[in-house]
C-alpha cells in the first residue's frame, strides 16, 4: 500500500487488501489454499467486494500545512539534533502545549517520517522531534551506555531539552524506549505533562 493509504489509515480509514481471483469449484468462496507454506490449515472465506478508500483528501508530505526547521541544541552536556514543527494554524485552545516525539531504541528523527508533521497539522499544535545522544545526527556515544540510561534520558536529558527549547506543557509521544522515557518523566513531573501516548513501551 502507498504512503497516502497509510496516512488515511492513521486518520481512521482502512488499508486495502489485494486479492488475485482464481477459478474455484465452489461459487462464492475465496480460493485460498487449504494449507499455507508452513503446513498450517487455513479456512476458506467468502469473497467480499473491496472498494479502495478515497484518499484524495490526504495531503502528501510536500503539501502539509506546516513548516519544519532543523537546528542543534546543547542539553545535558551533549550536542543534539532537533527539528521544530510549526503548524500553519495554531489551535487557540492549546495553551502553549507542544507535541514532543521520543523515538525508539533503534530509531531517530528520520524514522518518524512525516507523522509528526501530519499530527501537528491535524491538532494545530507545535511539535518537537529530536535525536537522543548517540542517535541520528546527534553527538555519538563516547562510553558504554549505562543500565540506567532510560532514567538518565527521562530525568536529566529530556528536562534539559525542553528547557533549552522553551517548551512548557507537553504531550509526550514515545515509541518503545521513547515511551518508557515519557512515562518515567511524567511520573516525576506530572504538572509539566498534558498527556502521554506510548507505543510498544
Amino acid at each position: 500500500f502507498s504512503s497516502s493509504q497509510f496516512r488515511n489509515f492513521l486518520c481512521g480509514g482502512s488499508l486495502p487488501v489485494r486479492r488475485t481471483p482464481v477459478k474455484d469449484d465452489k461459487k462464492g468462496l475465496d480460493p485460498m489454499p487449504r494449507k499455507c507454506k508452513m503446513g498450517a490449515l487455513v479456512r476458506r472465506r467468502p469473497i467480499r467486494d473491496f472498494t479502495y478508500p478515497d484518499v484524495s483528501h490526504v495531503q502528501e508530505p510536500s503539501s502539509l500545512g506546516v513548516s519544519r526547521q532543523a537546528f542543534q541544541i546543547h542539553a545535558a552536556g551533549h550536542r543534539l539534533h532537533a527539528e521544530r514543527i510549526e503548524p500553519g494554524f495554531l489551535n487557540p485552545d492549546a495553551g502553549g502545549t507542544t507535541l514532543v516525539f521520543l523515538h525508539e531504541g533503534l530509531g531517530s528523527v528520520g524514522q518518524w517520517r512525516d507523522f509528526p508533521s501530519l499530527l501537528s497539522e491535524k491538532t494545530g499544535l507545535r511539535a518537537l522531534v529530536y535525536d537522543r545522544w548517540g542517535y541520528g545526527h546527534s553527538e555519538p556515544f563516547t562510553l558504554p551506555r549505562k543500565k540506567s540510561y532510560l532514567h538518565d534520558e527521562a530525568l536529566v536529558s529530556l528536562p534539559a531539552v525542553l528547557e533549552e527549547c522553551g517548551i512548557g506543557p507537553a504531550v509526550l509521544i514515545g515509541h518503545s524506549d521513547g515511551g518508557s522515557i515519557a512515562l518515567i518523566y511524567a511520573s516525576k513531573y506530572p504538572e509539566r505533562v498534558r498527556a502521554v501516548i506510548t507505543e510498544a513501551a
